[in-house]
Order: structure tokens, then C-alpha cells, then sequence
């Protein structure tokens, strides 16, 4: 499909070479798992005009130009989570922007956002052209003191509705993988519910998207007392991932909190005309 359309067939290919050194003797770790960067970041190649910078929200861009950076997050991902030793989220997503467009950001171990030091390295790897990849990445290493050949940490990757999401997802996991990273992909969540997964996981508590939705309605009803009678809301879900969680919520809080819910996908694009950006930005109710 479109423009990575060989990437499964090339990766395999790769992969079956790469197990057939592995079973000979003197070819190091770290040498495989740097060919196998250099052979895998030559199918997400750069465009000649590449410039992405990642900031609070992350990476957000067209879609179409974002599996490379996808890939270098990849890679950027697994150092993080090899540097920590513990498990690292990254969700694919561009929240408010229109379907056509799409982004990237890393979560840290307590559902934190990516912190700020290793903000330029997302950047600096992201506008990294193949043919130096494999130098600045090892660079990197050394200036972390990170091993590339490490099997500490892993990491959770999740996405929302868009279209773009499931190539995104697939060129993120070639490059966590070149480096031999773990990467359990939940599929479509909430960037909050991702946050949670990832904190749950490194507390070592039940993280199931089931858990999250017990928790934080016995929380609700906690907060709202059992005598209160039930109330009511609506909710405008931007023809978004949030529709199904909102919807996943109201089996839970049924005799608490009557949701309706608005914009729930089902027909209407992602946030034409409904959302709370458009709310903000267009004063309409």
C-alpha cells in the first residue's frame, strides 16, 4: 500500500539474513543490529526537503511524509526505553488537526511526556538522512551511555482513528526493532489511556483498557456519592477515538450518568465542523 509498499517483503528478507549470521560465529551483536538499521532506513528514506522538530505536542505533520520520522521514533523510542530499563509508550496521533495529518509523541514510564533533554535527539535523528544514520545513531549511544545491544526496556505503541495510523504504526516498529526492542502494539486508544497503560505497566498493576474503565468509574461514583440521582450530559466526540471509549464508559456508569454521545464517527469526518477546537476557534456552540 502507497509509497512503503515492499517494506514487509524487504524487512523479511533482512530478517532471514540477519538469523543466518547470527547461527556463525564472529559477527557481534552490535554489527548485526547496526546493518540491520542500514538496511531497513533505506526503505524509509528522507525527503530532500525534510525539516520536523518535535515539541510539546510532539511530531505533527501530513501524513503522507511521516513514515520516516516514524521510523527514526522508532529508534529513538527503543534508546529511551534501553536507557531507562523500564517500558516506554509512543502514540501515534495529531489530536485536533484535520484527518489528513497525522504525529508522533513518546510517553515516559509514569505517563509522562518525553522530557525536554531528549526533545533535540527526536529532532536531530528525525532530519538524519539514511546514509548517516547509522554514525549519528551511534553517536548518540556513546553520548547517552546507552548500549545498542542492551535488552532492557520495552515499549507500548497506540494510535487513533486516522486512516494514516496502522503504516505509521508499521514503520515505528522497523525502527524499534532494528535495534531489537519490544513493542506491544495495544491498536486504537486515547492518548490518556495510553498514558495510563504505560504508568499501570511500570507499577506493575493490572493495565488492561478493561481495568482502566472499572477504575475510573468507581472512582466517578465515589466522587458523585450513591444518592445522588443520575445525571446528564452530552458529549461531542470529534468523529474520533473518543467516541468508543465514551461509549465503553456509559456500560459502566449506566445507572449513574446518562451520556449521549455526538459526532461518534459512524458518518462526518474527523473534526469537520465539531470539536472542541472548533468550538474555540469558530465561538459556535
Amino acid at each position: 500500500p502507497g509509497k512503503f509498499g515492499g517494506v514487509s517483503f524487504k524487512l523479511s528478507y533482512y530478517n532471514e539474513y540477519k538469523s543466518y549470521l547470527r547461527m556463525h560465529d564472529g559477527v557481534s551483536s552490535k554489527t548485526l543490529i547496526l546493518e540491520s538499521v542500514r538496511a531497513s532506513s533505506g526503505v524509509y528514506g528522507l525527503p530532500d526537503d525534510a525539516s520536523f522538530t518535535y515539541g510539546t505536542a510532539g511530531f505533527r505533520a501530513r501524513a503522507e511524509v511521516l513514515p520516516p520520522v516514524a521510523y527514526r521514533m522508532g529508534l529513538l523510542a527503543a534508546l529511551r526505553a534501553k536507557c531507562l530499563g523500564s517500558t516506554i509508550g509512543v502514540v501515534i496521533t495529531a489530536s485536533h488537526n484535520p484527518p489528513q495529518d497525522n504525529g508522533l509523541k513518546i510517553v515516559e514510564p509514569q505517563g509522562e511526556m518525553l522530557i525536554q533533554q531528549w526533545e533535540p535527539y527526536a529532532t536531530l535523528l528525525s532530519n538524519t538522512y539514511s546514509g548517516s544514520l547509522v554514525e549519528v545513531l551511534e553517536q548518540l549511544s556513546e553520548r547517552l551511555s546507552v548500549s545498542l545491544t542492551c535488552r532492557r526496556g520495552d515499549i507500548i505503541i497506540a494510535r487513533d482513528t486516522r486512516a494514516s495510523g496502522p503504516d505509521l504504526v508499521r514503520a515505528f516498529v522497523a525502527g524499534a526493532t532494528a535495534l531489537e526492542c519490544k513493542v506491544t502494539d495495544v491498536g486504537m486508544c486515547t492518548t490518556p489511556q495510553l498514558h495510563w497503560i504505560v504508568k499501570q505497566t511500570n507499577i506493575r498493576r493490572p493495565n488492561s483498557l478493561n481495568e482502566y474503565y472499572q477504575s475510573f468509574s468507581d472512582a466517578f461514583i465515589e466522587l458523585l456519592g450513591k444518592d445522588i440521582a443520575p445525571l446528564s450530559i452530552k458529549v461531542d466526540c470529534a468523529n474520533g477515538v473518543g467516541a468508543q471509549s465514551i461509549t465503553k464508559f456509559r456500560e459502566y456508569l449506566s445507572s449513574h450518568l446518562e451520556i449521549e454521545v455526538y459526532n461518534d464517527g459512524s458518518h462526518g469526518n474527523l473534526n469537520e465542523n465539531c470539536g472542541a477546537d472548533f468550538v474555540k476557534v469558530d465561538c459556535s456552540p
